[in-house]
């Protein structure tokens, strides 16, 4: 399973947290539900954590066989945020990550697009819905995700090959999440408020092999192009 981040751009894998000595993926401004990783994962992760901080004190480092100055050097260790990580597969139980055992065709997005200052975060289909109103056929986007009135709790999702894995909230409370598509899954994200050269609209879509996202303005250039 590959693993992305998507915030206003695509990014390969997901940053890990740490909490009391072990290590999640979550999503959200603040760490509320999360996956932890296996014991052998997480040895790895601790190893080369290690290594990164015991290196803060070499002033050069080699690379390549060439002699070069060390990016960390002087660095606080206990600064040093952990790494990414771009592949993995669930535990047997599901509960956990743990280092990929067969690679398949799904894919892991930790999805934490910021709203517009001021504004909201909606997450929609990347289709349209006609209806009839008022005499006129209209377009409606079709919903992604349901809320609960009151906590904003997620129930569900009306776009297939998308799971929810974990969810959370950014710092203008918009809604993210963390979750796996299948091949072929799309969704958008549009959003609202003071977004200064941000695009209002993002579109994300998985093929199996590759995780696509691009604006309205990317769609119109491409379809000029044809």
């Amino acid at each position: 399973m590959r693993l992305f981040t998507v915030d206003e751009r695509k990014k390969n894998g997901i940053r890990l947290v740490q909490m009391e000595g072990d290590y999640f993926i979550s999503t959200g401004h603040t760490v509320g539900q999360a996956i932890p990783l296996g014991k052998t994962m997480r040895d790895l992760v601790d190893g080369l954590m290690s290594k990164l901080r015991t290196s803060t004190k070499d002033e050069f480092i080699e690379d390549g066989g060439e002699r070069k100055p060390n990016p960390l050097y002087g660095v606080n260790p206990d600064s040093i945020p952990p790494p990414r990580i771009t592949q993995a597969s669930f535990s047997d139980d599901g509960l956990r990550l743990v280092r990929e055992k067969k690679r398949d065709r799904l894919a892991m997005v930790n999805v934490c697009t910021m709203a517009g200052v001021g504004g909201r975060l909606f997450w929609t289909a990347r289709s349209y819905e006609q209806h009839l109103a008022y005499g006129r056929v209209r377009q409606r986007h079709n919903g992604f995700v349901r809320h609960e009135e009151g906590d904003g709790g997620w129930v569900g999702t009306t776009t297939a090959g998308v799971e929810i894995l974990a969810i959370g909230h950014g710092q203008q409370s918009e809604p993210h999440a963390l979750i796996v598509m299948h091949p072929g899954a799309g969704f958008r994200l549009r959003r609202n408020g003071e977004l200064y050269d941000a695009s209002p609209e993002l579109h994300v879509l998985w093929t199996g092999d590759e995780l696509k996202c691009f604006t309205p303005k990317h769609l119109m250039k491409k379809a000029q192009a044809a």
